[in-house]
């Protein structure tokens, strides 16, 4: 089965790519950009020319500077949820949660280091399942 290729979008937005993370339901696609020293995530969803969605930058959140990655997860207490982080060091993180799983993140973004994941116990590798995909 070949799934149709559609142009989401065309236009500047940051001249480099960090990191893409796609949803396994195909609902939208995150994008991880920098320009210079700011770093930008966008949710663009599946649709013909579809207005990218600001969803997090390191402007307002400055910890987002640092990221470097994508990961979508489900946990068993927060549900889906899309991990950010800063690479290999893994030290500080931002989660944005979708609990019923319906597309739109719920609430602010949980922001910390290893520390905040860890006391807060949303780091227990037991609670988490990846959702790799294809």
């Amino acid at each position: 089965m070949n799934p149709a290729k559609v142009e989401i979008y065309r236009g500047p937005l940051a001249p480099e790519v960090i990191d893409l993370g796609f949803d396994p339901e195909q609902r939208f696609l995150m994008a991880l950009l920098r320009d210079g020293t700011d770093v930008f995530l966008f949710r663009f969803d599946n649709a013909a020319s579809t207005t990218p969605t600001l969803v997090v930058d390191s402007l307002s959140v400055p910890e987002a500077g640092a990221m470097q990655t994508i990961q979508r997860w489900n946990h068993e207490v927060l549900g889906r949820v899309r991990l950010l982080s800063d690479g290999p060091a893994y030290s500080t993180r931002i989660a944005l949660v979708d609990s019923d799983n319906d597309g739109s993140f719920d609430g602010a973004p949980i922001i910390g280091d290893r520390t905040i994941f860890v006391t807060s116990g949303i780091d227990r590798c037991d609670l988490w399942d990846d959702l790799l995909g294809p």
